[in-house]
């Protein structure tokens, strides 16, 4: 099977896409991890940046546990994106209430 490029899912007929990042322990070896992510595309694309942007954390823990990998799966992403543009503004208000939002 040819090496898929950067950032791209590897899609199986049945199963949906999956994604390999990381390793995890089994048996006192490292072992590749592999994510499955579902058949829909937009949300699977979603569930993989979160996984990739949670790896170097489960890396520094000794590899994926499944505690650590349901902690990462369960990050909302779209509700944390709008906290901190809620906090941003609060903050624009506070030092600069005179200049209009871009």
């Amino acid at each position: 099977m040819p090496k898929l490029a950067a950032g791209e899912l590897s899609e199986h007929p049945s199963k949906g896409y999956r994604l390999s990042c990381g390793w995890y322990m089994k048996d006192g070896k490292k072992t590749p991890k592999v994510f499955w992510l579902g058949k829909e595309k937009k949300r699977a694309i979603l569930e993989a940046q979160k996984i990739r942007w949670s790896a170097p954390i489960a890396a520094a823990m000794g590899g994926w546990t499944k505690e650590y990998e349901r902690q990462a799966r369960g990050i909302d992403t779209l509700g944390l994106v709008r906290q901190r543009f809620q906090e941003a503004e609060r903050v624009r208000l506070e030092l600069a209430p005179h200049v209009p939002p871009r």
